[in-house]
This record gives structure tokens, sequence and C-alpha cells, in this order.
């Protein structure tokens, strides 16, 4: 008897459920002979660690070399789950002034409205809205903006490795490496003189603290 009550009040406690659907399942599992427990609330909830992590890009240039540059500014919500990828979900932002190619006046051209607008248009964004696993890796579908343009991509992501964190906390690495064109942001300046190709590689690699 005195299990059962424990079994009611765990019930009860895990929030949401009426008393009578509570004592329907503190029945059913002393009939089964199980303790009734409440429902998991573990967080997959993830910090970035921007010092550790990278947004690279790469472009052919004149159609003979890749040229690569980066940025320097990203943002990132991640909510991480590898055994449930329906768990998992990303936003990433990066600042679109924060281009860096190593050279001053190229990065002052990328900002300008012939590529990223930077002042009328600060970020990048991509934005989760469904993960699936696809092997040992998975892949990710969600909505790039940029430059005022939205579109849907997937993109293959990798889960690098897990580890501990100095703060005891686990750390994870993700990486996603794909290529989109940029035109389809109508980002045009270049492709017809064949000057810089309509492709760009893109290469986000995370590295994230698990919440306290």
């Amino acid at each position: 008897m005195k299990s059962k009550t424990k079994a009611l009040m765990a019930c009860l406690l895990a929030g949401g459920l009426s008393v009578g659907l509570c004592m329907g399942l503190v029945a059913n599992s002393a009939a089964e002979g199980k303790m009734l427990a409440p429902a998991s609330t573990e967080s997959h909830e993830y910090q970035l660690d921007a010092v550790h992590s990278s947004v690279i890009f790469s472009i052919r240039h004149a159609g003979v070399a890749n040229f690569y540059g980066r940025f320097n500014e990203l943002e990132a919500d991640i909510n991480w789950d590898a055994d449930n990828p329906s768990n998992t979900s990303f936003v990433i932002r990066i600042a679109a002034a924060s281009v860096d190619t190593n050279n001053q006046r190229r990065d002052a051209h990328l900002r300008n409205p012939d590529f990223f607008n930077a002042p009328e248009f600060p970020h990048v964004t991509f934005t989760s809205n469904r993960v699936e696993r696809d092997g040992e890796h998975y892949k990710v579908t969600g909505d790039l903006e940029m430059i005022g343009t939205t579109r849907s991509i997937t993109v293959p992501l990798r889960h690098t490795g897990t580890g501990e964190h100095r703060s005891g906390r686990e750390l994870i690495g993700l990486e996603a490496d794909f290529t989109i064109k940029r035109s389809e942001w109508n980002m045009n300046y270049g492709i017809d003189a064949n000057a810089l190709s309509d492709e760009v590689r893109l290469i986000i690699a995370l590295e994230a603290i698990a919440a306290q």
C-alpha cells in the first residue's frame, strides 16, 4: 500500500496528469509488477564554445583556384540527442560583417550590397526543422536565410567526437560540410564573368558544452 501511495505521488509531481489517470496508471503498473516512474526531464541543451568553433568557406577564383575565407563571429542554440535525432535542433547565426579573407579592401567589398549587404542584413541564419540519422551520420533539413532570401536546404552532419569539458560537463563536436549556389540567394556578383564561381563550399564546425 505504501508503495502505491509513493507511486501515486510521483505521478502527480511529474505534472500534467489528473488524480484519476494517475491512479489508473498506478494500478496498471502494480498489476505488471512494476513501479511507476515520472517521465524523464533530461536536458539536451548545449552551449556553443565559440572560441573552438569555425565557419569556413571556399569559392573558385577565375576558374582556376579555390580561395578560402572565414567568419569570425557566430552564435548558436543547440539541442543535441545522438540517440534520438528528433530531439535535436539548431539555430545558427553568423555575423555577416565578420567575414575575413585577410584583405581589408576585399572584406569591405564582401560587406557591401554586391555580396552580403551586412548593414541591411547583419546575419546569415540557419534554422533546422528536421534532423534524421543517415547511416553512421545525420542529415539536417532547415532554412538558410541570407540577404533577405530564405531557402530550404538539407546538409550532412557528422558527430566528430564526445569528451569532457574541464567543468566536468559533456563536450561534443559537430561538423557540416556542404555546397550551395549563391545565386539562389540572389548573390550574383562575378558569376557571368567567371571571376567567382556560383558554388560556395561551407564548413561549419561546432564545439559545444552540455548546459548545467
